[in-house]
């Protein structure tokens, strides 16, 4: 028998529409406009912006990790734990605020263009403040599974910071393009979040038991998140120290645009997964949800991947200049990375709803130290080989974190892997049978060969694992 989950804002059904709208418009609108931007500006000019985004996506860790992550999944004393939340937001975020005005230039020596790196964090700093203040907000209404307001506020944002920042650069006023429009569309979010949202902060901070009780949950979380940054920034920290800004702006750039198509496709799920099994933690149900999620990524994410890799060389040759050359190179590689690290990219959900957010910190934790040091060694030999080490090393911690997520859930693994390698012996036979036929033929011809090689994989795929997915499906349905 099925059962019509619902919460106070809606239900699932309906969260998981709004949700994908809103998600696929956003990761849709986020490649277009930064390729846009590609055109009037200079990789350099992107590496500087960088730069200034390590630090304020580090202090985002602390208003969208740990203590939104908590406010979501209590059921109990919300108003006092949002209270907490967003005071404990704003303190912190003043604090990384006045740290972030005083750093001093020669910080930012190793860079090249470290004076303006300098100028640019110092007006981003704007930037962490507005964040704390809508942080607690946006939170509760995705608790409430309130998405048709909170997807107003995204894609509010989503539009309005690449309207600001496009002609602005077309006008030639370079990286403070991009600053400008980060700073108003952040400032937009706040304003509209304050004006759909009924909640208020009371003048009162709350009770110092509630507060211990949120911030031994926040620890985790933010601990895992520390991590998470790492992941996602120290690569980039490291091109920006020994490749400076330029290669820096193209490394970005292409792995912008490489996670874009599987952003489009997936992240969407993630506010209403979060939720969803947050309303509903049985074993049965969290088993069955990962197996059907998982397996709908493997299926997709990775002949997506392999044919965004064949377009590589066409893209660059196709739409850009000569400032942007390598960038199919850098592309290639990338897009396989985001491709196959989308199938572990939903764990964190279950171990969070489950209340052990430290499995997924003990998980990232335990290869910092190897992502590290194959990062500063590949680099002391070359962009190339600092890009290879890259997607190596990713492909072997997938399948750790693929084994402990199986532990912890019960989740068939040798099945999960051996869904990843009939998947990537289809597609990269298929596409690189298609690529070396097609080697002399013109840009329009090799994108639709490229565009057929993918709905072929995806007909083998259907034709060979036809009988799973029913059956997944039919198990999925029945335990919503």
């Amino acid at each position: 028998m099925r059962v019509k989950m619902e919460l106070a804002g809606g239900t699932i059904k309906g969260a998981l529409s709004w949700s994908f709208l809103t998600e696929f418009l956003i990761k849709l609108l986020q490649p277009l406009s930064h390729f846009l931007l590609m055109l009037f500006l200079a990789p350099s000019e992107f590496g500087i912006m960088t730069s200034a985004f390590v630090l304020t996506s580090f202090a985002q860790i602390f208003w969208e990790g740990g203590l939104t992550k908590e406010l979501i999944r209590r059921d109990e004393e919300v108003e006092a734990a949002a209270n907490i939340a967003f005071y404990a937001n704003v303190s912190i975020a003043t604090f990384i605020y006045l740290i972030a005005v005083n750093l001093p230039e020669s910080l930012f020596a190793r860079f090249a263009g470290g004076e303006q790196i300098s100028d640019v964090v110092s007006v981003m700093a704007i930037y962490i403040l507005l964040g704390s203040l809508c942080s607690v907000h946006v939170a509760l209404l995705q608790k409430k599974m309130d998405f048709k307001n909170w997807s107003k506020i995204k894609l509010t944002v989503a539009i309005l910071t690449p309207s600001i920042s496009v002609p602005l650069a077309y006008l030639g006023y370079g990286v403070w393009s991009l600053v400008i429009g980060a700073v108003i569309g952040q400032a937009a979010q706040v304003l509209i979040s304050w004006f759909v949202s009924d909640w208020r902060p009371a003048l009162r901070f709350g009770n110092a038991k509630l507060a211990f009780e949120m911030a031994r949950f926040c620890f985790w979380v933010t601990l895992s998140s520390l991590l998470v940054w790492f992941y996602a920034w120290a690569d980039s920290l490291i091109v920006g120290v020994y490749f400076g800004t330029e290669e820096l702006g193209i490394y970005r750039s292409a792995s912008v645009i490489a996670a874009a198509g599987f952003g489009i496709l997936f992240a969407p799920i993630l506010p209403v997964l979060y939720s969803a099994i947050s309303a509903n933690k049985s074993s049965e149900n969290l088993a069955l949800t990962a197996k059907f999620v998982i397996s709908i990524i493997i299926y997709i994410a990775v002949p997506l991947a392999w044919a965004l890799f064949s377009l590589a060389d066409i893209l660059e040759a196709t739409f850009l200049n000569e400032e942007w050359a390598g960038f199919g190179a850098v592309f290639s590689l990338l897009v396989l990375m985001h491709g196959y690290s989308w199938i572990v990219g939903v764990n964190g959900e279950f171990y969070r709803s489950l209340g052990r957010p430290e499995i997924e910190t003990v998980v990232t934790g335990a290869g910092i130290a190897v992502y590290l040091t194959g990062y500063l060694l590949a680099a002391r030999f070359g962009f190339d080989l600092f890009l290879q080490t890259r997607l190596g090393l990713a492909l072997v911690f997938l399948m750790l974190h693929i084994v402990v997520l199986g532990n912890v859930v019960n989740v068939d693994i040798k099945n999960i892997f051996s869904q990843i390698i009939l998947v990537s012996f289809a597609s990269a036979s298929i596409f690189g049978a298609m690529n070396f036929l097609l080697q002399e033929m013109l840009p329009i011809i090799q994108f639709m060969a490229i565009g057929l090689s993918l709905a072929m994989v995806l007909a083998v795929i259907l034709f060979l694992e036809k009988n799973g997915l029913l059956l997944m499906v039919r198990q999925f349905q029945e335990s919503s």
